[in-house]
């Protein structure tokens, strides 16, 4: 599991519990947004536009790259729907650039909600800055990692995967590769990283596996020297990792480099954090890497009907598609959109409030380019105590590896929490 490591933010870290205090961050000039750029319009759909927001990190820099696909992702499907006028009325991308920062974090919440936007999707990891704003105005996020607690508890959170989710999976990936698991999990060193801990470590168990411990990161760590030799000395032969991408990066490289390989020892990293970039920095050190896909991993399998789909509408909207510009939080925004206007399609009313009464009655969702089933109406987890409190509506996930030097999909069809799987080697 990959979050930010900033020098510049180091409390803003991908875990729920620090971004609480940021709910109340004050205001700053509103960001440059568009709510048509880069969306087809067609002169014949007219009417009252239906708006759905993305709030993403346009302009990037060392700590979060900037990442256009998300806003990408939503603008190619609603090309394709004001192409057909699915909705009888055009539909318009309000996309609002946080630049990793606070205050246009929340300054792009208010601008979703005077926008009057119907739905949206974020990205950075300011959760906790925007979502009190637009869930005050009674919008709803649709998609995204869920990355503060006002998101993973708030009944306006529609989630599609999300940290949680992966959180469960870690130990199934480990279950499914080794006979006797032994893991320890690397997170950075914050009391709210104990809310994953947890979870990694009553999954590990109930699969008869065994819990090698927590050896906590510095957020200022840059040397990973120390914390792959305590990974060796703990005898774990499965890691979690809870880290920044050059902090990942320096573990693994340090893994390797101390005689435990990935082809060897399990380590985990959410499809997000496996980029171009990654891929040329980590080199042969990367190979056995397992991915957890928070959709279909369309940079590098385009297999499924989904992501064909994604991919075309791309195209035709004359969108960045090539491996380096898509995404898997690209595909769920732009399934995301296309969610949104089939549960609105013939609906008198296009509101929020009306978009929210029906994804709370919606699932089970199947669709091709997801990681797996989707049922808004239930909690994936309706017998345990904690999870049961949780946004969690899938326990199904999808499993990429490193072989070859090349990340692969090694599940083609959803694997189970709970359920270990035979991964796909041919």
């Amino acid at each position: 599991m990959e979050v930010a490591n900033s020098r510049r933010r180091v409390y803003r870290i991908c875990v729920p519990v620090l971004l609480l205090a940021l709910a109340a961050v004050a205001c700053g000039g509103a960001p440059d947004s568009s709510e048509t750029g880069g969306v087809g319009v067609n002169p014949s759909c007219t009417g009252e536009p239906v708006r759905f927001g993305v709030i993403s990190v346009l302009t990037g820099d060392a700590v979060i790259p900037a990442d256009p696909s998300y806003a990408n992702g939503a603008k190619a499907a609603a090309t394709a729907l004001n192409r057909s006028c699915e909705l009888g009325r055009p539909v318009e991308v309000v996309s609002c650039d946080s630049k990793n920062d606070p205050n246009l974090e929340a300054a792009c919440g208010r601008k979703l909600v005077n926008k009057k936007v119907v739905a949206f999707m974020g990205q950075d990891v300011g959760g906790g800055t925007w979502f009190p704003i637009t869930s005050a105005a009674g919008i709803p996020e649709i998609g995204g990692t869920g990355l503060s607690s006002v998101e993973t508890t708030s009944p306006l959170w529609f989630p599609l995967a999300g940290n949680v989710n992966a959180a469960l999976a870690y130990a199934t990936v480990a279950a499914s590769e080794l006979d006797n698991v032994r893991a320890a999990v690397l997170p950075l060193d914050s009391p709210g990283v104990s809310f994953y801990i947890d979870f990694f470590k009553r999954q590990t168990e109930a699969l008869n596996g065994t819990f090698a411990g927590s050896f906590p990161v510095p957020a200022t760590t840059v040397d990973m020297t120390q914390y792959a030799a305590q990974v060796k000395s703990a005898g774990a032969n499965a890691v979690y990792p809870v880290l920044g991408g050059d902090q990942f990066l320096g573990l693994v490289k340090q893994l390797a480099a101390q005689g435990s390989p990935l082809t060897e020892t399990v380590v985990i990293q959410l499809g997000s954090g496996v980029t171009c970039e990654f891929l040329d920095q980590v080199g042969p050190a990367g190979e056995g890497l397992w991915v957890l896909n928070s959709a279909w991993p369309v940079a590098w399998d385009t297999g499924s009907p989904g992501a064909k789909q994604y991919i075309g509408e791309l195209k035709s909207a004359g969108l960045p598609s090539g491996a380096c510009d898509v995404s898997e939080f690209g595909v769920q925004a732009w399934s995301a959109v296309h969610i949104m206007a089939g549960l609105l399609k013939g609906s008198p009313t296009m509101d929020a409030k009306t978009l929210v009464r029906k994804l709370n009655t919606a699932g089970p969702i199947k669709r091709s380019e997801l990681a797996g089933t989707v049922d808004w109406s239930r909690n994936a987890f309706p017998n345990d105590a904690s999870l049961s409190r949780l946004r969690i509506f899938s326990n199904q996930f999808l499993v990429s590896r490193i072989i070859g030097g090349k990340p692969r999909l090694v599940t083609p069809s959803p694997a189970t929490v709970g359920k270990p799987f035979t991964p796909r080697t041919g």
